[in-house]
Formats: C-alpha cells, sequence, structure tokens
C-alpha cells in the first residue's frame, strides 16, 4: 500500500463493484414488484452511473403523484453515503498520521 491511500486498489474495485451489482439488484427486484419495463439504457445507468440511473428509476417507476418521493429518498441515500465515507476517510487520514 502506498502512503496516503486506506485501502489497496483491488479492495476499492471489489467494493465499488459489489456497489454496482447490489444497485442492479435492487433495480431488477424492484421492476418486477412494480411492473416497470425493463430498458436498455436505465439499465446500464443503473450499472454503470447508479447516482443518476437510480433516482431516474425511482421517478419513472412510480405514479405520477409520487414520483418526487422515491428519487429524493435515494438521492438522500447517495448524500449520506458520501457524507459517511468522507467522514471515515477523514477519521482513518487523522489516526494515520497521528501514529
Amino acid at each position: 500500500m502506498r502512503r496516503g491511500t486506506l485501502l489497496p486498489s483491488g479492495v476499492t474495485t471489489a467494493f465499488t463493484l459489489a456497489f454496482c451489482v447490489l444497485a442492479y439488484v435492487w433495480y431488477y427486484q424492484d421492476s418486477k414488484l412494480t411492473g416497470f419495463t425493463h430498458r436498455p439504457f436505465l439499465s446500464a445507468a443503473v450499472i454503470l452511473l447508479p447516482v443518476i440511473g437510480l433516482p431516474v428509476y425511482a421517478a419513472n417507476s412510480r405514479s405520477e403523484k409520487g414520483r418526487t418521493k422515491p428519487a429524493l429518498k435515494v438521492l438522500g441515500f447517495f448524500t449520506l453515503l458520501v457524507l459517511v465515507s468522507v467522514s471515515i476517510g477523514i477519521a482513518l487520514q487523522v489516526v494515520t498520521s497521528a501514529a
């Protein structure tokens, strides 16, 4: 591991791929429940750009009245995910630099 990196690149890649697979599995299962037909470009967006693909899916798969709330929940989840990731990164940086 190089100085300044917190995780080996293999671990980071594995976590990223796991997140993308879990996002697609959730999209696939939820689309079955809601009766939403799979669209190739949306499926690709959910895998390659889940931060964009999942809110678009959440907004398009719901009825006219309930489109905003699911999309905002997904965006809120991603915001929380980023905040937690940054917080852990800062904490680990402080701990490793103090030692």
